[in-house]
C-alpha cells in the first residue's frame, strides 16, 4: 500500500531533523572543544538548530495591531 502525501511528509520532516540533531551536536562539540571559557560561553545543540517552523503562531486582533502601530509612531 503506498503511502499518503501526509505520511511522506512527515518521514521527510523526521528525517530532516534527525540529521539537523546529529550535525547540531557535531557543531556544539567542535565549538566547545576550541572556545576560550573566559571570553565565550559554552554553545549548546539548541544553539545551532535552524527553526523549522514548527512552532505555534500568535494571532493578534486588528485593532491590537493598530495599538501597537500608534504607539510606535508616536515613539518616532
Amino acid at each position: 500500500m503506498p503511502f499518503t502525501w501526509w505520511e511522506l511528509r512527515m518521514m521527510a520532516t523526521g528525517a530532516r531533523k534527525e540529521r539537523w540533531n546529529h550535525t547540531a551536536v557535531l557543531c556544539s562539540l567542535v565549538f566547545n572543544a576550541h572556545r576560550d571559557p573566559k571570553k565565550s560561553r559554552g554553545m549548546m545543540p539548541d544553539d545551532f538548530m535552524p527553526d523549522f517552523g514548527d512552532k505555534e503562531v500568535e494571532y493578534r486582533s486588528f485593532s491590537e495591531f493598530k495599538e501597537n502601530l500608534k504607539a510606535a509612531k508616536e515613539s518616532l
